[in-house]
């Protein structure tokens, strides 16, 4: 998807422009998973595929995430719980939001 359906389908969904739409490639380890950080040999490279996120602000306390294929997430910032099952893929972005309040 690229950045302007990106924004027209955030839009679509909120009801409002996005503040903020960003894009980070992917990546893969060709030698060494987790050995990086423990002092071994890392062959990363980057991939032709990407992850794409618009944002946001709210007025009230709630967030809501949404993802192609996958099922929308609405709740509350003060319940930054892990999910299972079909909402797992949340998980990312509540644990970055944890981290960050």
């Amino acid at each position: 998807m690229n950045t302007d359906n990106l924004r027209q389908q955030f839009k679509e969904r909120f009801g409002a422009a996005a503040e903020v739409v960003t894009a980070s490639p992917g990546r893969i380890e060709f030698i060494g998973n987790h050995t990086d950080y423990n002092g071994g040999q890392v062959l990363g490279v980057a991939l032709d595929r990407e992850v794409r996120v618009a944002a946001g602000p709210r007025s009230d306390e709630k967030l809501c995430f949404a993802s192609e294929g996958e099922v929308d997430f609405e709740g509350s910032a003060d319940t930054l719980v892990a999910r299972e099952g079909e909402l797992a893929w949340v998980n990312y972005p509540l644990g970055i939001l944890q981290v960050v309040r």
